[in-house]
């Protein structure tokens, strides 16, 4: 049985769950429509209850504790079981009744006052059963589950010495350790262990779902957070008196990654995302997710935070970055081995980070590079677009502190930037626009005429579309939005297949009225969002 078991069972009849099935998932409540008897092949008897007490009822693992009579289970095969053998003078728990082969089990071990741990044994079953390594110390053992059924076996001595227990129920202590277990009203239970002769506190917190966090303390003030999620993906941070912290990530994918912040504030992070993840990503079309703490953003270059990417082979990948509430003004800047930065042009931002293309072994720094103007207020429709041109340095104000966003761009300027997200230098030529103009018309984007001419809308959606062409992107989608708009039949015979792919694509908008109009002049504000929306449907 693989998918959730609803039971019917008949008065007077019996469903025997045989050997080989374990109870590995349960949700919600037993719903038994009939009146019959669920039971195990070993004879436990599952439903009803017997006199509906706390008797043997079903959870995540096995046997919970709970006046539910119902509960509604999933039954998975090739699981095995985990035996806790009885012991004197203590208890062992573990967290799991049945588990799969590579699951993570983990023991609560609590010596009865005036006791402690003498041995701590996990065998597999049969005459020839081997033993199975664990790890961990204190209260908290851990061991991976074997490819067959074990048993856990513990024998408690006398404690040399027995330090007070602290206030509280649950509560034991040991030779060097006091250990103290309480459950939460969110049904998880923590284990405080305290090292008497260190000084070390260990907290270890288990929710129902099996994820774990264990927070640890020591006596000069260190602190070590290890969570681990239900999937088994692992973030340990460790953080030390002085303000510094570092912070490891390894996922079950293969991703992983090192975060440190020094005293001063200052962030570093290294990460290694294998080939199975960037192939999966680029194959959905996403970004790869960087798997790292979400970075604070700053203005100061000096200061702002640096990801360092390790990636398989020699090709580029889309990657995103997490970032404390990112702005359409956040940018990456790629930093060269002699320590120059350039704005990687291509960066687009969401509410969660910024996703841009990178290398195997680039290092990028992610900088607030916002442009304030005094004439794009935030209520201003174009306040984002003008922030992301503006912050990727297409192009500038019209002066320090003014943007224009309603004043016309004419063709020289509309090349040039162009040019300039290409990475052209134009900062070359006779006229500001020259650079520009020779690479729009090589490359076939622009026929190079009437530069000093205002800029129509239909002649810039033209433009992106020989651009995307020259790139090699992929420009045929299917559709007939543009058609919606009243004056359609106003679009020149040379635009009209840009125009339809702007549109099909988001790139080109209507203005209102349900009109498009495809012989408008483009203001700079229309530019930048063209522009913007250009960047991200090419990124994906």
């Amino acid at each position: 049985l693989t998918d959730i078991l609803a039971l019917n069972v008949p008065a007077d009849t019996t469903l025997t769950i045989g050997g080989g099935y374990h109870i590995y998932e349960m949700t919600g409540r037993l719903k038994n429509n009939g009146a019959g008897t669920v039971r195990f092949a070993d004879g436990t008897i599952l439903y009803p209850a017997a006199a509906d007490t706390d008797a043997q009822k079903i959870s995540v693992d096995g046997i919970w504790d709970t006046k539910e009579s119902n509960a509604l289970m999933v039954l998975r095969a090739n699981g095995y079981s985990v035996t806790v053998a009885s012991a004197a003078n203590g208890t062992v728990a573990a967290d799991k009744l049945a588990a799969k082969e590579g699951d993570t089990v983990t023991l609560a071990v609590q010596p009865a006052s005036g006791y402690e741990l003498d041995a701590l044994s996990v065998k597999t079953q049969g005459e020839d059963g081997k033993t199975i390594e664990t790890t961990g110390s204190g209260a908290a053992y851990t061991f991976a589950m074997p490819g067959g059924d074990v048993t856990v076996t513990a024998t408690f001595k006398a404690a040399t010495s027995t330090p007070s227990s602290p206030g509280g129920g649950g509560g034991s202590s040991g030779s060097s350790t006091t250990t103290e277990t309480t459950t939460n009203p969110d049904g998880s239970t923590t284990t405080t262990v305290t090292n008497n002769a260190t000084g070390t506190v260990t907290e270890t917190t288990r929710q129902p779902d099996g994820s774990t966090e264990v927070v640890e303390t020591k006596k000069d003030g260190t602190v070590t957070t290890t969570i681990t999620d239900a999937d088994g993906n692992e973030t340990e941070t460790v953080e030390t008196p002085d303000g510094a912290s570092e912070t490891t990530m390894n996922r079950t994918d293969g991703t992983s990654s090192t975060t440190t912040v020094s005293a001063e504030g200052q962030v570093e992070a290294e990460v290694t995302l294998p080939a199975a993840v960037v192939a999966a990503a680029a194959e959905s079309g996403e970004a790869a997710a960087l798997p790292l703490p979400a970075l604070p953003v700053t203005a100061d270059r000096e200061t702002a935070p640096t990801v360092t990417v390790s990636l398989p082979g020699s090709a580029a990948a889309r990657v995103e970055i997490p970032v404390e509430g990112a702005t359409p003004g956040v940018v990456v800047l790629l930093v060269a081995a002699d320590g120059t930065e350039t704005i990687l042009k291509d960066t687009v931002t969401d509410e969660t980070g910024v996703d841009v293309t990178l290398k195997s072994g680039d290092t990028v720094k992610i900088v607030d590079n916002t442009k304030t103007f005094s004439d794009v207020p935030d209520s201003y429709w174009g306040a984002n677009a003008v922030a992301f041109a503006a912050s990727r340095e297409l192009f500038n104000g019209t002066a320090p502190a003014t943007f224009s966003p309603e004043a016309a761009m004419n063709r020289a300027m509309i090349v040039t930037v162009l040019a300039r997200y290409e990475g052209v230098d134009t900062d070359t030529g006779d006229a500001w626009y020259m650079a520009g103009a020779a690479w729009a018309v090589e490359t076939g984007i622009s026929d190079g005429s009437n530069l000093p001419g205002n800029l129509t809308r239909e002649q810039l959606a033209t433009m992106l579309y020989r651009y995307a062409q020259y790139k090699d992107y992929d420009t045929a989608l299917g559709g007939m939005a543009v058609r919606e708009f009243s004056d359609y039949g106003s679009i020149s015979d040379y635009a009209a297949e840009a125009v339809s792919w702007a549109v099909d694509a988001g790139i080109l908008n209507g203005v209102g009225g349900n009109r498009l109009a495809p012989q408008g002049s483009a203001t700079r504000a229309q530019v930048a969002a063209m522009l913007m929306r250009f960047i991200e449907y090419t990124a994906r």
